[in-house]
């Protein structure tokens, strides 16, 4: 074989290759992009699946909670989205805990076999026992664990090591997240950080106001040194106070905004006054710290579906958009407790994933100027039809948002165009502020 033989044999290889060559390649790619980080994991999670012949492929996160390092399922391709932030292990805990404790790829055959299998109840992962864990290794440290599980064909050494390589991938799309938090939130800088972004418009309008985000249970948690542990009473007169706002209303909206909520099958005003979740918020504050407990009764709603045996998709789904709502009354529960009032009248509110009953109606009876969703909106939710019965502007699909914009930022919404602004000069919000003050008078 001569030299241009080999050459040609060398090409046709990597031509036989360029698929998977093209995908991982673009992996890298889009962990640099300048979207929030749960979208790019998500991406991530999809990509690596078919990179591996996966149908499950989890990102965990290290986390510190108090005294303890704890894992999170940050990101998920293969089950339901309500898994995402639920599903929690210690270091060392379990198959993935093992492989950040022992700092080593850990490849297993059948995972109940092992010792360290830890099954989450409900979840289904019997159907895929075959487990490859990977650390996400920063230095000597590991900041969570990449997870491939299917249920046939145990992981070879060359999929290990390309499991291996992509690890670096998510490294990569955290460290840009952390660099874009990092940034100076002085007002000179957030001058200078100005950028115009485009959207999907659900609800048309314009607004100005300071951008604000819903905080989550961890950020609570942060709010003192340490998690409080206030008494049960004071926690559900709290409960009460923020279901009356809500409750009042939902009363308050029209006819067919409310039938649309009906029909949509999330249960609302039945999630606002049920019993068993007052009882589960005082069983729960009653032995642990306040924001633990309330964040734990969220987890058991989210986990609900997986613990049935036998769910209809519908079902499922219905049961899965439930959990989303008692989520977020958890999380406003948890800020009222601390003294908080979010959102807060005039606020911007920037959402990175989706728009919840709850939250419209909580945006609705703070009176926000605008809400913005980094992420795609169904068009069927009734959040939609909520801000639209109060007419607070509503833009989705906004790239960028979180990359450019940080609570505190001056945002103008024209969803009217499809755009935000974010942080105008002086000049621009002189002549927004009389638009908007001819609109009003109009």
């Amino acid at each position: 074989m001569n030299r241009s033989d080999s050459e040609q044999v060398r090409v046709q290889i990597f031509r036989d290759e360029s698929s998977a060559v093209t995908a991982a390649l673009r992996l890298v790619g889009d962990a640099a992009m300048p979207r929030p980080l749960p979208m790019v994991l998500e991406d991530f999670c999809q990509s690596a699946a078919t990179l591996l012949a996966s149908p499950i492929v989890s990102v965990y996160l290290r986390e510190e909670e108090e005294e303890a390092d704890i894992l999170v399922m940050r990101a998920n391709f293969g089950f339901p989205r309500a898994a995402i932030g639920h599903v929690r292990l210690h270091l060392g805990e379990g198959i993935t805990g093992a492989a950040a404790e022992y700092l080593k790829p850990l490849a297993v055959g059948q995972a109940e076999s092992v010792p360290q299998f830890k099954p989450v109840t409900g979840l289904g992962e019997e159907r895929y026992p075959i487990f490859l864990a990977i650390p996400i290794m920063r230095g000597s440290r590991p900041v969570g664990v990449l997870v491939f599980q299917r249920g046939a064909r145990t992981y070879t050494v060359e999929e290990v090591t390309l499991a291996t390589a992509l690890t670096a991938t998510v490294l990569l799309a955290l460290e840009h997240s952390e660099s874009r938090q990092d940034k100076s939130l002085d007002q000179g800088q957030a001058a200078r950080r100005s950028a115009r972004l485009e959207g999907t418009a659900l609800v048309e309008g314009q607004a100005l106001g300071v951008a604000q985000t819903l905080p989550t249970f961890t950020e609570l948690m942060r709010e003192r040194e340490t998690d409080q542990h206030f008494p049960v009473n004071a926690v559900l007169m709290a409960l009460q106070g923020v279901r009356e706002e809500l409750d009042g209303h939902l009363r308050a909206l029209p006819d067919d905004v409310r039938r649309r909520i009906s029909a949509q099958g999330l249960g609302l005003s039945a999630a606002l006054h049920d019993s068993r979740f007052e009882e589960q918020v005082a069983t729960e504050c009653g032995r642990q710290t306040t924001i633990r407990a309330l964040r734990e009764v969220a987890r058991s709603y989210a986990l609900t579906p997986y613990r049935l045996e036998q769910t209809s998709d519908q079902s499922g789904q219905r049961l899965a958009d439930r959990a989303t709502e008692i989520e977020y009354l958890c999380l406003l529960l948890g800020a009222r407790v601390l003294g908080q009032k979010v959102p807060t009248p005039g606020s911007v509110l920037m959402l990175p994933e989706r728009l919840s009953c709850i939250v419209a109606l909580a945006a609705a009876s703070a009176r926000c100027a605008a809400v913005v969703v980094a992420n795609h909106v169904r068009n069927s939710d009734a959040g939609i039809a909520i801000l639209g019965a109060r007419k607070i502007p509503l833009l989705s699909e906004v790239a960028g948002l979180f990359a450019w914009s940080r609570p505190g930022d001056r945002i103008f919404v024209d969803a009217d165009q499809g755009r935000i602004r974010i942080n105008p000069s002086v000049g621009e919000l002189t002549r927004l502020r009389r638009t908007l003050g001819k609109s009003a008078k109009g």
